[in-house]
C-alpha cells in the first residue's frame, strides 16, 4: 500500500528530478552537446566544446563568447552542427540560400564585428550518421589570427548573411566608421562587388553566388530601361 512514509520519501525526488533534469540539458546545450543533439555531432564537436565558454559581459550584447587557451592563425577553434530549417532568427547563421541554423548552442553568443577575431566555415558532417545535408549543417570557427586566452570570438555576419531578420547599427570599438547590418542583400551593389573581390572577406558559396546573380539581375534591368529610352525618344 502506499504510505504516509512513502509518500515523504517520494515527493522530493519527484519536486527535484525536474529541475534536476532541466539544469543538466542546460549545461549540455552550452557545452553544444545537448541529449536533442548528440546523436548527429561529429566526436570533433566534442573534443573542441572546452575550447570556448560564454561570459557575461556589460555591453549591450550582455554575452560574448571567449576563448579558454590561444590559437594560432587558421587554427580550428571549436565547431558544432545544428538542425536547419527555414526560418531564420537573432541567433541563426544562414548556411544556404534558404537554410539557416537552430540558433542552439554557444555559437550564439558570438557577436558581430567589422574587425573579426575569427571566420566560420562550413564542414562535412558526421560520416559515422547517416544524415540530410539539406536538414542539417556543421560549421567549424577557425581563428583569423592569432589568438590569446580569454579573447572574444567574433565573426563578420556578412559572411553568411543575405537578409537578416533583426538588422542593427554596428558598435564596434575598432570599426572606422559606424555601419548598419542587416545582410549582403541590403548593401549597395559597390560594396557587394568590393566584398566578393575581397578574398579575406571568405563569404560562404550561397552569398557569392547571390551577389553574382543580382549584380546579372541589375544589369539586365538597365539593359531594359536603356533600350525602352532609346525606342521612346527614337
Amino acid at each position: 500500500a502506499f504510505s504516509f512514509h512513502t509518500m515523504m520519501t517520494t515527493l522530493p525526488s519527484l519536486v527535484i528530478l525536474p529541475h534536476l533534469r532541466r539544469v543538466m540539458r542546460a549545461v549540455r546545450c552550452l557545452k553544444g552537446v545537448s541529449s536533442d543533439h548528440a546523436h548527429f555531432s561529429h566526436t570533433e564537436d566534442i573534443a573542441t566544446a572546452s575550447n570556448v565558454h560564454v561570459r557575461t559581459t556589460d555591453t549591450i550584447m550582455g554575452h560574448e563568447l571567449v576563448v579558454t587557451r590561444s590559437f594560432h592563425t587558421d587554427e580550428l577553434v571549436f565547431s558544432f552542427s545544428s538542425r536547419t530549417s527555414e526560418n531564420k532568427s537573432r541567433f541563426s547563421i544562414q548556411v544556404g540560400r534558404d537554410q539557416h541554423t537552430d540558433g542552439v548552442g554557444p555559437y550564439r553568443n558570438m557577436n558581430h564585428s567589422c574587425q573579426p577575431s575569427c571566420y566560420i566555415w562550413p564542414l562535412p558532417l558526421a560520416e559515422d550518421v547517416n544524415l540530410d545535408p539539406t536538414a542539417y549543417a556543421r560549421i567549424g570557427v577557425f581563428a583569423r589570427r592569432d589568438l590569446e586566452s580569454g579573447e572574444a570570438l567574433t565573426f563578420n555576419y556578412h559572411q553568411t548573411e543575405w537578409e537578416m531578420s533583426e538588422p542593427f547599427e554596428c558598435a564596434c570599438p575598432d570599426a572606422d566608421v559606424r555601419c548598419h547590418v542587416g545582410g549582403v542583400g541590403r548593401l549597395s551593389r559597390v560594396a557587394q562587388d568590393a566584398l566578393l573581390d575581397n578574398t579575406s572577406a571568405q563569404l560562404w558559396p550561397h552569398i557569392s553566388q547571390w551577389i553574382v546573380a543580382s549584380s546579372a539581375a541589375q544589369h539586365r534591368i538597365e539593359r531594359l530601361v536603356s533600350s525602352a529610352r532609346h525606342a521612346r525618344d527614337g
